[in-house]
């Protein structure tokens, strides 16, 4: 979490041999942070995403055996 800025960072992992499609839900509020759009970026750092949250939750589809990073911006 970046206190200046009111950003943060999520990370998800796919450990399965699929691609898996998730919903992932946060709480902005409780850590103070001041969200308007979510960057997807894959385990290789390029962003392949962007999405703005919906009632404090999104969808990302992960490829196999790979991560993903959702960093939380305004």
């Amino acid at each position: 979490m970046d206190e200046t800025e009111k950003s943060g960072v999520i990370t998800a992992y796919n450990l399965s041999s699929r691609v898996k499609t998730i919903e992932i839900e946060f709480e902005p509020k409780k850590y103070d942070l001041d969200i308007s759009t979510i960057e997807i970026y894959n385990g290789l750092n390029e962003k392949f995403s962007i999405k703005e949250p919906v009632h404090d939750r999104f969808i990302a589809e992960i490829p196999p055996l790979s991560p993903i990073i959702a960093i939380l911006r305004k």
